[in-house]
């Protein structure tokens, strides 16, 4: 199957909300900032704690082992984007 300009146009602008979304997330992480809107969706990571823990103003703080998990998710993430780019470039170079 031969992969078209097009597709890989539509791929690449395709990942720019997800590094958006990655940098994002490590930017809050760091800040401290909390994630999502309302009483219920506010959320932060807090290193140090083992549970999940209500924070000043509703806020739900999420601990070491939330935020691995963020982590490994992002990692399985990376690696279907990576083996989805190496697909793409073997369609480019092909064998020979």
């Amino acid at each position: 199957m031969e992969t078209m300009n097009s597709d890989v146009v539509v791929f690449a602008v395709g990942l720019v909300p997800f590094v958006w979304a990655g940098i994002e997330f490590q930017r809050r992480v760091l800040s401290g900032e909390s994630f999502g809107t309302g009483k219920t969706g506010r959320v932060k990571f807090k290193r140090g704690i083992d549970r999940e823990e209500t924070a000043d103003g509703g806020a739900r703080v999420l601990g070491d082992g939330a935020l691995a998990l963020a982590y490994i998710l992002f990692a399985i993430a990376i690696g279907v984007v990576t083996i989805s780019l190496a697909s793409v470039m073997s369609e480019f170079t092909g064998p020979g």
